[in-house]
Order: C-alpha cells, then structure tokens, then sequence
C-alpha cells in the first residue's frame, strides 16, 4: 500500500496550479473526477444538492437515499434545437414552424419514477435541497 502520510504531504507543499494538473491527469487519463469521487466514496452521509447537481453536470444520475420510491433517479437533460418534423405535440410543432422551423429547448432535470414512468423538469423540493443523502446512481 502506498505511503498515505508521504502522498498528504506532497499534495500539501503544491500550488493552486499543481493541484489542477494532478486533478487534469486523473480525469484525463484514469477517469476519476476528485472531486465527485470524494463526494461519493467518503461522505458518510453521502452528498449535499450542490454535489449532486454538479454529478448532473458531468452526466451521471443520481437519487436520494431518502427517497420511498425504489428504482428513482434523475438525469439532466442537455439543451438542444429542436426541428419542426421531429414534434409529435402540435402545440410544438407550431412554435417551431413560427419559429423558422426550430426551436430551442433549454436543458432540464428529468426524473425516472418508481413506477417506470419518466418525468421532464423534475423540482427539487426544500427537503431535497438541503439533505445530504444524494448518491451516484450506476
């Protein structure tokens, strides 16, 4: 096993731009995001919101351990131009038309329910907002 004490200690003599290298080469070449990966492996009670909207932000799902519903979780859904053929809701299909042919649709927190059912623009409730129980959904 390495010699945790030493490694503390050289991390420690580092600068600001050292530490942004070390953290560059482990996402870059390992995968591993420091920060979310000490969000989630050390936090007793697992992350805050913030952490959870920031492993949003990099693409990961997450879920409240507190949650009742088993098998919930929520994604973000990334913004994108959405064309005038591709809507199935006329209401839609019209402001696109209106619109040139596309519009834009802005990104949005969605939610996979317990009962399969898949919820767009999910809100986070202040319970949710301030509990420390997010976890990374695999």
């Amino acid at each position: 096993m390495a010699d945790i004490k030493a490694i503390a200690e050289s991390i420690v003599g580092m600068t600001t731009k050292e530490v942004a290298e070390v953290a560059k080469v482990l996402k870059e070449e390992y995968g591993i995001d420091p920060a979310v990966k000490f969000a989630v492996d050390y936090e007793e009670a697992g992350m805050s919101f913030g952490g959870a909207i920031q492993c949003l932000k990099r693409g990961q799902k997450v879920a409240r351990k507190g949650w009742n519903g088993k098998g919930m979780w929520l994604w973000l859904k990334p913004g994108t131009m959405v064309k005038s053929e591709w809507c199935h809701d006329p209401a839609l299909k019209t402001i696109a038309d209106n619109n040139g042919g596309e519009i834009e649709a802005l990104g949005t927190v969605c939610m996979k329910t317990a009962d399969n059912k898949i919820l767009s623009g999910w809100l986070a409730s202040q319970t949710d907002v301030l509990s420390t129980d997010w976890v990374v959904v695999e």
